[in-house]
């Protein structure tokens, strides 16, 4: 079933799993920045950080999100952010994984978890692993290990202890 509000309908929703008291939140793979937008506006005290590896979606970002101070924008890959480890307080991951090959998935939740502080917070979205069979999932091409995707496994393979499935 589809959101209400769509996309960002989603991503508002994701931000509500956000710990309240976090400073430091970065979402990877974060697109226009809708998502990392919404956070921002929910969470005015924190430093969000948006990653994404195409420039064109950061200049957009930049450009229909200027409203958000506390919203930075960076270019570069999920796997490998430059951000110090144990520094961030939330990662948030929003309709990413389902683009990557499990070889990526791997490498951007182990990013993840170096990224994140001790008793740190991943939230985590993403499609519904029977939707990339219809039309809208046509020209997926990661969707046939999609299908097989395993969450708690991956996160505990990438070295999360506790996984909660809401």
């Amino acid at each position: 079933d589809a959101h209400a509000e769509s996309c960002l309908g989603v991503r508002k929703q994701l931000s509500e799993y956000i710990p309240p008291d976090s400073k430091l939140i970065v979402d990877l793979g974060c697109g226009d920045g809708d998502g990392a937008a919404a956070t921002a506006r929910m969470y005015p005290g924190a430093k969000v950080v948006g990653i994404d590896a195409s420039p064109f979606m950061i200049v957009a970002g930049r450009r229909q999100n200027r409203d958000c101070a506390n919203l930075e924008y960076r270019h570069q890959l999920a796997e490998e952010t430059f951000i110090p480890s144990n520094s961030v307080d939330t990662v948030t991951l929003t309709l990413v994984l389902h683009e990557c090959s499990d070889e990526g998935k791997r490498g951007i939740l182990k990013e993840a978890f170096r990224i994140l502080r001790p008793g740190g917070t991943i939230v985590l979205i993403d499609t519904p692993q029977s939707d990339l069979f219809t039309f809208r999932g046509f020209y997926e091409p990661w969707k046939h290990q999609w299908v097989h995707f395993n969450a708690t496994q991956f996160l505990t393979e990438a070295g999360f202890e506790t996984v909660i499935d809401h």
